[in-house]
């Protein structure tokens, strides 16, 4: 008589597998409890950002390697827009959000810059203020400050602004308002 097996309480692709047990031989053992993670409860992770009166949004997905890339189309707003215009945008671009992308992370996407109608990312960065915002066990809005003398963006001291994922559409609009005057401030 044969003992039946429990179920996987983390159905893992045979490849994925293989590829946690290689990181997990080779010594980087984070990496592993890092990916189990994603699988529990997948983090989607979108970038919001005011340029020129506009808002710009756009979903980071995660590649394997651990680099976060912009993926897809760009939403582009006006910085006045309403709540009820602005929320579903942002929920439906952390609905694209993925993880485990298996891509060149050295392809650079210049969708960004291209709908602001700039040649480059550090064109765009110049005069642009950010915000990320988090989609895991929380919601999480991390304000951006512009790096000077780089072509990129870092985390403002002020900290994150954490919200639960059941708040209301004007409640997720005005911490993302919240954040990208934050950003503004110490840019």
């Amino acid at each position: 008589m044969s003992k039946k097996k429990a179920p996987d309480p983390f159905p893992v692709p045979p490849n994925v597998r293989l590829y946690m047990l290689k990181q997990h031989l080779e010594g980087e053992p984070w990496r592993v409890q890092n990916r189990l993670e994603w699988l529990h409860d997948p983090k989607r992770t979108v970038g919001v950002f005011l340029r020129a009166d506009k808002l710009y949004i756009v979903t980071e997905s995660q590649a394997e390697s651990g680099v976060w890339l912009h993926e897809g189309p760009v939403s582009v707003l006006t910085a006045t827009c309403s709540d009820d215009e602005l929320a579903p945008v942002v929920r439906e671009h952390l609905a694209r959000s993925r993880g485990n992308l298996n891509v060149d992370t050295r392809q650079t996407n210049n969708a960004l810059p291209h709908a602001a109608g700039v040649k480059s990312w550090s064109a765009f960065q110049r005069s642009a203020y950010a915000v990320s915002i988090c989609r895991q066990k929380s919601l999480t809005i991390t304000p951006y400050r512009r790096e000077k003398g780089h072509c990129d963006f870092v985390p403002a001291s002020t900290g994150e602004i954490v919200r639960p994922l059941d708040r209301t559409d004007a409640e997720l609009c005005r911490a993302i308002r919240d954040g990208l005057e934050i950003a503004k401030r110490e840019s």
